[in-house]
């Protein structure tokens, strides 16, 4: 029976899921069964000993780590400070943590487990060094933390665990005639839905969508490499780890097979709240899955993010899990899929309001997905949902020559001070006069000039801020550089490639990315050939 308000004594459902998992499901266990604590942790005390900041001396120990929404300025979480560093280690009355937090301390304790990782108390949040650290080491926190406590229905810190959870929807009572001789009530409540099986279908989905965390890119992260979450979701409390979900309605536990079948059962709109959308066990023998970095671009670059400068770090954690060699990662690409993964574009269905715009040049290049604000698409416009990713390597018409990036913090996959790519392929000046002719012949007029997105029919240019197109400005040169072929049948159906201009001032004659350019080959001769005609080969160095 779902009780009314929610508090520590039916959170202990948490204990019950969590000694299962631990005794039963071997796809949950750590290959590090010891983890070493992070730098900073929260001993969360007992009911005679205060919390207190304690920082770690390399020992080994269990620990939680919290996911959960910053919010509103005005209702700024808790931090620690240089200036409150010292006071922190000593003592940090739980009366003073606001909701959130102290929620979560006591659920670490009804647990058992003596620390618990806040990412706000955790980092000295106004030491940038502090912070390029621990924000580095995000793939070992949330992996080996023995469970993430996640607030899913708190905007912020003040909102607490329990009292969301307390929103329930109970049955309502609707008397029926039951037979001839008298009269009786039937209890009707919202169906239980579970991403598991078609006919009880993404009930915990549901509430991980309709909570304001799931919309923050940074929890992308902390959801993929959590082992263990418990989901406190409005009206109700759940469970989800790598073998299982559960949750407070249903009596029985819902295995999670991980399958492409079982994603199948979900709404394409809702696969993005299951984990095995962002996961292939293709070809990977008896190895764990492989993460879906392309999938991983979209869903985190649709979410919200305070500070733009955040992109590559709040995806760090998910890359330092694919590989021990930072050297095989460069802004946001990784080597093995250049040059097919350039083709990013940005969004023009996009859902936000705030226009796409590049973000600093000592960031990231602008062949980089992560240069950018707006929301990214992986992959050329004309190929379907499922094969979109990248134009496949048998079907690419260029070669990464040299790919080189220096880091500008110390995190090994973080932001970049400078960066660049040498690319040998066809490469020409973009025929102006053809694009003109074309829009004029289509339209009759010149309304589609300078905009954003230009539909030529014949194919599509999309820039990646939403500035016009500097192909309309007389005064510069716009050239292009074809990545490769992309197709749906045998036969090539499109030439995908990159616009650039010519950065000025610049001795050694490099590019910037400006568009992408999709260019269907199945349309009339002398809607491609003049495109073609003023093709050569050339290298280019794009930054």
């Amino acid at each position: 029976m779902l009780q009314t308000p929610f508090t520590i004594t039916e959170s202990r459902l948490i204990r019950q899921w969590l000694d299962g998992c631990i005794g039963d499901h071997p796809q949950c266990h750590s290959h590090n069964q010891s983890p070493t604590l992070p730098t900073r942790v929260i001993d969360v005390g007992s009911e005679t000993m205060e919390p207190f900041l304690h920082v770690s001396s390399g020992e080994n120990a269990p620990f939680v780590a919290l996911s959960h929404c910053w919010g509103d300025p005005k209702n700024r979480p808790m931090i620690t400070t240089m200036a409150t560093l010292d006071t922190h280690t000593k003592c940090i009355p739980l009366a003073t943590f606001p909701p959130t937090f102290r929620d979560a301390i006591l659920v670490t304790r009804m647990l058992g487990v003596r620390y618990i990782w806040v990412d706000s108390l955790c980092i000295i949040q106004d030491s940038t060094e502090d912070w390029e650290l621990e924000s580095a080491a995000m793939t070992a926190i949330y992996h080996d933390a023995i469970l993430t406590i996640s607030a899913d229905a708190a905007p912020d810190s003040t909102h607490g665990l329990f009292g969301p959870v307390g929103s329930r929807k109970f049955p309502d009572n609707i008397p029926v005639q039951l037979d001839e001789d008298g009269n009786g009530s039937v209890f009707v409540r919202e169906r239980p839905w579970h991403p598991i099986h078609a006919s009880e279908m993404f009930h915990t989905s549901k509430l991980q969508k309709e909570g304001p965390l799931f919309n923050r890119a940074w929890v992308l992260q902390e959801w993929l490499l959590s082992r263990r979450i418990a989901r406190f979701a409005s009206g109700e409390l759940f469970w989800e780890c790598n073998a299982a979900i559960c949750c407070e309605c249903q009596v029985q536990t819902q295995a999670l097979s991980g399958d492409s079948h079982q994603l199948s059962q979900l709404p394409w709109a809702l696969r993005p709240y299951s984990k095995a959308h962002f996961f292939s066990l293709q070809g990977n023998g008896n190895k764990e899955p492989k993460l879906l970095w392309p999938v991983v671009v979209e869903e985190f670059t649709l979410r919200n993010i305070t500070k733009v400068e955040d992109r590559l770090p709040a995806v760090s954690g998910l890359a330092a899990s694919m590989t021990k060699d930072p050297g095989l990662y460069l802004c946001g690409h990784w080597r093995s899929e250049l040059p097919g993964s350039l083709l990013w574009q940005r969004s023009t269905e996009t859902l936000s309001e705030e226009p796409s715009r590049r973000i600093s040049p000592d960031y990231a290049p602008t062949w980089s997905w992560a240069s950018i604000t707006g929301i990214v698409v992986c992959g050329p416009s004309n190929t379907t949902q499922q094969s979109r990713w990248m134009v496949s390597e048998s079907m690419l018409t260029c070669t990464v020559v040299e790919a080189k990036m220096t880091l500008a913090t110390t995190n090994p996959f973080g932001p970049a001070a400078s960066g660049h790519l040498k690319i040998k392929g066809f490469f020409g000046v973009l025929p102006v006069d053809w694009i003109t002719r074309y829009c004029t012949l289509a339209s009759q007029h010149l309304e589609l000039l300078g905009k954003d997105k230009i539909s030529l029919g014949s194919g599509d240019i999309i820039t990646d801020t939403n500035d016009k197109l500097p192909v309309f400005d007389r005064s510069m040169k716009v050239y292009y550089l074809v990545i490769g072929e992309s197709r749906v049948s045998d036969d090539p159906e499109a030439l995908n490639g990159l616009l650039l201009t010519e950065k000025s001032n610049d001795i050694h004659r490099t590019f910037e990315r400006v568009a992408t350019f999709c260019l269907w080959r199945w349309r009339p001769r002398w809607q491609v050939e003049p495109f073609l005609s003023r093709t050569f080969v050339h290298t280019v160095t794009i930054v």
